[in-house]
């Protein structure tokens, strides 16, 4: 989804629930257009690299390729509609959105023709009857031509101003409707990019109104590849399996994979940083002049130990427990409850080294697969009681075990 920069691009004010390129104070967050020009306000100095490394055009994405021609092809005949991006979550949605005004409007311009909504502003009927139709009615400032705009989208900018909604589908029905009659209202001079992670909560009359893209989930080379390009630009040090591993806890959410890699980068420098400070204070030294970044090294055992799951051997000795343990059932209980993380957390595991055990034939693992789905069942139903599911999953997969017994020595 992301291609590297031969330097990361240049940052920008954050965006609030006020118009783009406001003067409105912002906090730190992962909102649309971070990037956009000039110098990110955070206070502690850390910039998040999900918005030093956010794409700035639509050439850089990655991934989605079908979806991103199309979009090329309204802008080039300057016939954007109004759009629906929808799926799953750091798939590439508002990448893509601020992609498209940045494309339009101009890197450093396109705030002041944009406004932005995210889940962290008040999205109710007010905000859609008050502030975008109050934005809607302003006079566009694409009207203009500034530096280091695109003049193949001239004509475009002098027709409209966009209006970004992300997550639209934590709004209240009111407030769609009256999005709704908006969109209607202003269609010669808006447009209006809704972003959701779930299509069924737009109401069909909103639906009706966009056409609709469905960001699926970014295939593994793609986030390998990300991986990679910000290990070696951040120096860090990942062998493949631990890309391997941030990739399939990430499961396909690249925003995840960034965060996960800048914390544990922030955590290994940290120790870093007090080990020289305690070297020096050994040795007596007073250098406090400011230490270059060594590379850091991230490993496979350090990525499970941080997020609080199992490694890879650890679910293969539960996995070895459950069909091989003979002594007392409640001791296994004890040690299935004593797994790092949950049992929850841990189904999904179980579940795929099961699907890769070979069995006498596929009733048996037809027969453990069940049983994994029916504490999986448990759980959504609202159960929290993990010994006690726990229980069940230990009691069900021992009656198996007796039951193949029984019936390999009735067929010898």
């Amino acid at each position: 989804m992301f291609q590297m920069p031969l330097a990361p691009p240049s940052s920008g004010q954050l965006t609030t629930s006020a118009p783009l390129g406001s003067t409105t104070p912002a906090t730190a967050s992962t909102s649309l257009g971070a990037n956009g020009g000039g110098e990110l306000a955070y206070k502690d100095g850390v910039v998040p690299w999900v918005e030093k490394y956010r794409p700035d055009n639509l050439e850089k994405i990655h991934g989605h390729e079908e979806i991103l021609s199309t979009i090329r092809r309204f802008l080039k005949t300057n016939q954007l509609p109004n759009l629906l991006f929808h799926g799953p979550a750091g798939t590439g949605k508002t990448t893509t959105a601020v992609a498209i005004c940045k494309q339009i409007f101009g890197k450093d311009e396109y705030k002041l023709s944009t406004l932005e909504l995210n889940a962290s502003d008040d999205r109710g009927i007010n905000v859609i009857r008050n502030e975008v139709k109050n934005f809607s009615q302003t006079t566009s400032f694409g009207s203009f031509t500034f530096s280091g705009q695109d003049p193949e989208h001239a004509s475009i900018r002098r027709q409209f101003k966009v209006v970004v909604l992300d997550e639209a589908d934590s709004m209240i029905n009111t407030a769609q409707f009256a999005l709704r009659r908006m969109i209607e209202q202003y269609a010669n001079s808006v447009r209006f990019i809704i972003i959701c992670n779930f299509a069924h909560k737009i109401i069909p009359a909103l639906v009706s109104r966009c056409t609709s893209f469905r960001f699926s989930v970014l295939p593994e080379e793609h986030t390998v590849a990300c991986v990679r390009k910000v290990a070696e630009h951040e120096k860090i040090k990942c062998d493949e399996l631990a890309i391997q591993a941030l990739q399939k806890c990430s499961k396909g959410d690249l925003r995840k994979v960034l965060n996960m890699l800048q914390s544990l980068v922030i955590l290994e420098r940290a120790k870093q940083s007090t080990s020289t400070t305690t070297a020096n204070s050994c040795t007596g030294s007073d250098n406090k002049s400011r230490p270059v970044a060594s590379p850091v090294k991230i490993t496979e055992d350090e990525i499970y130990r941080s997020l609080g799951l199992c490694t890879p051997s650890e679910v293969d000795h539960v996995v070895r427990q459950l069909l091989t343990y003979t002594g007392d059932p409640d001791d296994l209980v004890r040690s299935l409850c004593s797994q790092k993380g949950n049992l929850q957390s841990l189904l999904p595991e179980l579940h795929a080294r099961f699907a890769k055990l070979t069995f006498q034939n596929l009733e048996q693992r037809k027969q453990v697969m069940d049983a994994l789905a029916k504490v999986e069942h448990r759980f959504c139903l609202g159960s929290f009681k993990t010994e006690f599911e726990a229980a069940y999953l230990v009691n069900e997969i021992m009656m198996l075990r007796a039951k193949w017994k029984h019936q390999a020595a009735m067929g010898a």
